[in-house]
């Protein structure tokens, strides 16, 4: 399966037994008591913890309240659940779960892809007690490195390697588009890079790149804006 983290770091990132993490750091597992299997380290998958402030502190004054959280995996299950899996190859299974104060969880939509033809992916979606099944045809086009790198050092007045390491970029790109005709017809494409973009193509097709993108991934960098961002690669 291509990682696209090994690719110029040569590692996947650090890995570390589920019982050493338990024992040296067990408060980081007491948001999962609710699903045993984790505790019991037979879990198959991967699961994102993300620690929300319940005051402000000197980072961001801004304190996130449960309905705030709510209201964006509404909004991500209704509007990007069915594509999000396009172009991430090393995906195949999502699970949105709502737990109760009381430990009691309940499933608020399920994504999955199979990938097993050649440039066609089925994604499957099940909301609300609502299932869909969409075909896509998906092309992804990667590049040679040496190749890349000979056309940004056109560009760039230092070597790019390090640019590329840095922030872990592949010269690839992909294009999506549903084969369902219906479907086809309203679809609307957006930009990727790997995940969705807020930016409409103005084309029924998704094309993803990795693409210079402002620190909010809601716009695409100016090329005609001026000055160096500080503790960035501009140059």
């Amino acid at each position: 399966m291509f990682d696209p983290l090994s690719a110029f770091i040569g590692s996947s990132g650090i890995r570390t037994e589920l019982e050493t993490l338990s024992s040296r750091c067990p408060n980081q597992l007491v948001p999962f008591k609710f699903f045993s299997q984790v505790i019991y380290d037979q879990f198959d998958g991967t699961i994102i913890r993300c620690p929300l402030r319940t005051t402000s502190s000197t980072i961001n004054s801004r304190v996130i309240a449960p309905d705030d959280i709510a209201y964006l995996f509404r909004q991500f299950i209704s509007e990007e659940l069915g594509v999000t899996f396009l172009f991430l190859q090393s995906l195949q299974h999502l699970e949105i779960h709502d737990v109760s104060e009381e430990g009691v969880s309940r499933c608020l939509a399920t994504l999955s892809i199979d990938r097993s033809h050649n440039n066609s992916a089925i994604v499957n979606t099940f909301v609300h007690s609502m299932r869909e099944q969409r075909n896509w045809r998906v092309m992804l086009c990667p590049f040679e490195k040496e190749e890349a790198i000979a056309l940004l050092s056109q560009k760039f007045t230092v070597d790019p390697t390090t640019i590329l390491k840095e922030h872990k970029l592949l010269p690839s790109i992909g294009i999506a588009t549903v084969m369902d005709r219906t479907t086809q017809e309203k679809a609307s494409g957006r930009l990727f890079t790997y995940l969705p973009l807020p930016i409409s193509t103005g084309f029924p097709v998704h094309l993803h790149a990795l693409f210079a993108l402002t620190q909010s991934r809601q716009n695409l960098r100016n090329a005609k804006e001026i000055g160096v961002v500080p503790g960035s690669a501009d140059r």
